[in-house]
């Protein structure tokens, strides 16, 4: 084989080569959570585990890196609301806690009309899913999460979030180390406003989830689920077969012919963008945001224009407005 061709099939088998080591990197596995998180049931006062530093840099400095978790997940995450059904699910494979936790107080649903995430309680992490069952009532909750690792069994829960501690939300933001190191908010580290793509939007709206992803050959990432309230008309496309229509003069025709053709429809959601960041300042604003059920005003790019689909951005800014 000549240098040329044997040079060829190497960089064809590139990708599939560093496919291959991305997926041999350890994510940690599905019972690794059991001894080590804190379990709290409806009597006890939750608290966050705080983000380690990274290189040198701890959270709430402008123009760090996403923290993650030192253990080496792969996702993990703190979801904010009420707890809604819940059922023990005995499967033929596997059996885990189902838990649906809806977000909104009943307060706020006018503005913020709820939608609900799915969880999973492991069936090694018994002792959390009592404390689940022990709470009663329908105050808002702080959910923390991880997703499951990539090779760990996929008959262990329902969902792919799995379920490490709960945690009351009753904290004031305005007590919030964000609040403490950024009281008119925390920016992008680097001049976004220069880019062609930008295209300034403000919205206002409640965190729901926040996202921590490890995404060790990349940099790390944070995800942040904001409800800009009300609802949205999403526009999606169903396909359907349909007959061919025969003209006059044409009824010779031996076998009927289908065509399959596209028909777009509506659905009304509740409006919940999807937000990103690569600065841990602005991660863990949101997180201390959403623990307290605090509104925010964000700013970021619509450059792709959202009017028929749920927002999908980068996170520029983020702040809480202050009464003077």
């Amino acid at each position: 084989m000549s240098k040329d061709n044997t040079g060829t099939s190497v960089m064809k088998r590139l990708p599939i080569i560093l496919l291959i080591m991305f997926f041999l990197i350890p994510v940690g596995n599905s019972a690794d959570n059991t001894s080590e998180e804190h379990v709290l049931s409806s009597g006890e006062e939750g608290q966050r585990g705080e983000a380690p530093c990274v290189n040198g840099k701890c959270s709430g400095s402008t123009g760090d890196s996403i923290a993650v978790d030192n253990r080496g997940w792969w996702l993990t995450g703190t979801l904010v609301g009420q707890q809604g059904f819940r059922e023990w699910v005995d499967g033929i494979l596997w059996s885990s806690g189902e838990l649906e936790v809806h977000t909104s107080t009943k307060e706020q649903l006018s503005s913020y009309p709820s939608f609900q995430y799915s969880l999973s309680v492991e069936e090694q992490n018994s002792e959390l899913w009592q404390g689940v069952t022990d709470i009663q009532d329908s105050r808002s909750l702080v959910f923390s999460f991880r997703s499951k690792a990539f090779w760990g069994s996929p008959f262990s829960s329902e969902s792919n979030f799995i379920l490490t501690g709960i945690s009351d939300s009753d904290e004031s933001f305005f007590d919030s180390r964000s609040f403490e190191e950024f009281p008119e908010g925390v920016e992008a580290g680097w001049d976004y406003r220069g880019t062609w793509f930008f295209r300034e939007k403000v919205s206002k709206g409640l965190v729901t989830r926040v996202q921590r992803i490890n995404r060790r050959l990349l940099s790390n990432q944070c995800v942040i689920d904001v409800h800009l309230g009300g609802s949205r008309n999403i526009a999606h496309y169903r396909n359907e077969w349909i007959p061919e229509q025969n003209t006059a003069g044409e009824t010779d025709i031996e076998e009927a012919r289908n065509y399959l053709i596209s028909r777009k429809q509506y659905s009304s959601v509740p409006d919940v963008g999807q937000f990103t960041t690569y600065q841990e300042s602005l991660c863990r604003y949101a997180e201390d945001a959403a623990v307290s059920n605090q509104e925010v005003s964000i700013l970021y790019s619509d450059f792709w224009d959202s009017r028929e689909s749920l927002v999908e951005a980068e996170l520029y800014k983020i702040w809480v407005e202050t009464s003077e």
